[in-house]
């Protein structure tokens, strides 16, 4: 399914990703990726996140970029900023499957930047992962096997931050086996991911 697919990862946040789809991400061709994080330089400068998420990235040696010009918590006032970002790539990079923070998150800006990506990408395949906080009402509907691998690259991607680790609650190391385990045991398998297919083109 994802094989010679240009994928393009993008996330409200630094880390979505590696909650999101970190075992996946140890699966696939890095030279076919590549990530956008929605971060604004007011809210992260003064914070280790920003390494952080570099040590995380190198760990999966995937190039992505930072878009420092959306506001954290603000992407509801930046809706038409935010599109047009998303069409730029559309242009630029064309890809074939898109992944995303979840349309239906009560994270308002994983929230609108799941309904932008779908907005805009009416011709590519979209599939929004699941983050532990907010995703009260993910519907997964495509389940991917991972390995108990790719669950250690991962556990190791997030445990890059330990500015995030040590004052979230969601974010703790045994919730990550946790769900993961969760899912494998939907579909009979050791560990998994899930996703919600926003369209498939196949």
């Amino acid at each position: 399914m994802f094989q010679n697919k240009r994928i393009l990862l993008v996330s409200a946040h630094p880390d979505d990703l590696e909650f999101g789809l970190g075992g996946l991400l140890n699966k696939l061709d890095k030279d076919n990726i590549l990530a956008v994080i929605f971060s604004d330089t007011k809210n992260l400068n003064d914070e280790p996140i920003i390494e952080e998420l570099n040590n995380s990235m190198r760990i999966y040696d995937i190039s992505f970029k930072l878009r420092k010009d959306i506001i954290n918590m603000n992407f509801v006032n930046q809706e038409r900023e935010i599109k047009q970002i998303l069409y730029d790539l559309k242009n630029e990079y064309k890809p074939d499957i898109i992944f995303s923070t979840s349309k239906r998150s009560h994270n308002p800006d994983h929230r609108i930047l799941g309904e932008s990506v779908q907005a805009v990408f009416q011709e590519q395949t979209v599939l929004f992962y699941e983050t532990v906080r907010a995703d009260y009402e993910h519907r997964p509907n495509l389940y991917v096997k991972i390995d108990g691998v790719d669950l250690d690259v991962k556990i190791k991607a997030i445990s890059q931050y330990i500015s995030q680790l040590s004052k979230r609650h969601y974010a703790k190391l045994e919730l990550v086996k946790s769900q993961a385990v969760f899912r494998g045991s939907q579909i009979g398998e050791s560990y998994a991911e899930a996703f919600e297919i926003g369209r498939m083109v196949v």
